[in-house]
């Protein structure tokens, strides 16, 4: 029996696709992935209404970039289950990573009106917002995000970078600084700050967290911005 299949046995569906996911993200990437994916084929197979294992197998095609198969997935689990707000979450991160800037607006905002208070839903949004120039949504939206947590640090760096789009760049340092204040070690905020200083005409600030982000391993920090809605 595969290890997917004994932790079925134990677990809930929910709880048991949260386990083999994370383990699959955060110890064996992908390569493990299209494993446990085979596993999540005959879940489905021998219980087809299993709207868990749709979506759990959506998220695993969606971390090796498979993401028209990760929304197929998806919209399956959807049509089994339109009442969890994380799978419309999730298909819209997909969407956007298919350039369904539509679509995915769209996504986030169900996913919104069925938890209100899913913070990651509203920055999701607001990304999507920014990168199709709805600045005055996409500010709404990180607002409500940094509102329902306080210390969701990639918020603080989203509503900094649209700051920084809409040259309020002291308000941008103010953001950046609140996430560093979150997260000391953050390299995306202290790069991110430092071009806003470097903007306001700080070139001793800007050199300082350039620096500092350097020595935080700024060569993760393309890596890091291209993963976080994957």
């Amino acid at each position: 029996m595969s290890f997917f299949n004994k932790l079925f046995e134990i677990d809930s569906p929910k709880n048991t696709g949260l386990i083999v996911e994370n383990a699959v993200i955060n110890n064996f990437g992908c390569i493990a992935s299209g494993a446990y994916i085979i596993d999540y084929n005959k879940t489905i197979k021998s219980n087809p209404q299993n709207s868990y294992a749709y979506y759990y197998r959506g998220n695993l095609k969606r971390n090796i970039e498979d993401f028209w198969g990760a929304i197929e997935d998806y919209n399956k689990s959807i049509e089994i289950n339109s009442n969890f707000a994380d799978v419309f979450y999730d298909r819209g991160i997909a969407k956007r990573n298919i350039k369904n800037y539509k679509g995915a607006i769209q996504d986030f905002t169900i996913a919104i009106k069925l938890n209100p208070a899913y913070a990651h839903a509203y920055n999701g949004r607001g990304i999507v917002r920014r990168e199709q120039n709805i600045y005055k949504g996409a500010l709404e939206d990180y607002n409500k995000a940094v509102e329902l947590n306080t210390h969701f640090v990639e918020a603080y760096v989203n509503r900094g970078d649209l700051k920084i789009d809409l040259k309020e760049y002291h308000a941008a340092v103010q953001d950046y600084s609140l996430a560093i204040e979150i997260d000391p070690k953050n390299a995306v905020a202290s790069y991110n700050r430092g071009n806003a200083k470097y903007l306001m005409g700080d070139n001793e600030g800007a050199s300082t967290d350039w620096r500092n982000a350097i020595d935080l391993g700024l060569t993760d920090y393309y890596k890091t911005i291209n993963l976080n809605y994957k």
